[in-house]
């Protein structure tokens, strides 16, 4: 296939959890693959919000591992034998995360012939969002992420004989891909936690190519409470200032809404704040909320 279509791409099996395996694979295919694939199901082991949050959060350790290992493999092919009369690869293995979503398996609300029919809440749309930061803060070794289903089984999209509608996770995979920039920069978050090892604010910052655009998508996982938050930046250019433009959130009124035929519970709030700042802005993060902070950087008016 690769001497009809050289731009083909190679895609090898790969698992976190047995990285002597993974290490192998990557040793000695390295030269013709192209991407190393995980599926990361969120399984939690309870139906609890929690428990939810930390099989999100435990993946975390799957890229941490696979990236040890990706750096120890050469950007690209090097002495590539002719024998096979293609190119070896010339770019970096990446992860391809060919399978990702939220099978909740334990909770026993799993309908139709295999269960695999899921109402989602806003809960699982909370997670969905924290999942997506991960994957953009592990976006340069991430060549591609599908989450798994699209349409009834394990899907935001539900479907029957008269027609469709979108399930809460649509809601974060949608405004992540509206609203989500061309690079990652990296953030500091420094937050309450929800419980050991799990902290309440979520974030992740893009930029656009030009540099003058910035997006930070930031998550309130507490259930009940607005967290008021202070975003500062550092690295300005010089004479210049940023002008806070929106702040985009969405929130539902418990977490274990739903949507159904006819019925959208997810809210969606645009302020406008169009307030200007070298040093930084104060914001007030919604309880149980997705949210998305826009800013244009500015020379300074003199």
């Amino acid at each position: 296939m690769k001497l009809q279509d050289p731009s083909i791409k190679i895609i090898l099996d790969g698992n976190s959890s047995d990285l002597n395996r993974a290490g192998k694979i990557l040793g000695e295919m390295n030269p013709v693959c192209d991407f190393i694939s995980l599926h990361l199901y969120v399984m939690p082991a309870d139906s609890g919000y929690l428990s939810l949050l930390r099989s999100v959060e435990n993946f975390n350790a799957s890229f941490d591992s696979l990236r040890i290992l990706l750096h120890k493999i050469p950007a690209k092919a090097a002495d590539f034998s002719p024998w096979f009369r293609f190119q070896g690869r010339q770019f970096p293995v990446k992860i391809a995360v060919d399978e990702w979503g939220i099978w909740d398996a334990n909770s026993g609300k799993g309908r139709g012939a295999y269960q695999l029919e899921y109402s989602y809440e806003w809960s699982h749309a909370l997670a969905t969002g924290k999942f997506l930061n991960i994957l953009q803060r592990n976006a340069d070794i991430t060549g591609l992420a599908s989450w798994a289903q699209s349409v009834n089984n394990l899907a935001p999209i539900m479907t029957n004989q008269d027609g469709s509608f979108r399930q809460t996770v649509y809601t974060p995979l949608q405004a992540f891909r509206k609203y989500t920039l061309s690079q990652n920069i990296p953030v500091k978050v420094n937050s309450p936690m929800l419980e050991s090892g799990l902290e309440t604010l979520d974030a992740t910052t893009s930029i656009s190519q030009d540099k003058t655009e910035l997006v930070i998508s930031l998550l309130n996982l507490a259930e009940r409470k607005a967290v008021s938050t202070n975003i500062g930046f550092v690295h300005l250019p010089e004479n210049s200032q940023l002008e806070f433009q929106e702040m985009i959130s969405y929130t539902a009124k418990s977490l274990n809404v739903t949507n159904t035929f006819g019925e959208n519970n997810v809210k969606e709030k645009t302020i406008v704040p169009h307030s200007f700042s070298k040093e930084g802005f104060d914001v007030s993060v919604p309880a149980a909320s997705i949210c998305f902070l826009k800013f244009r950087v500015l020379p300074v008016i003199k």
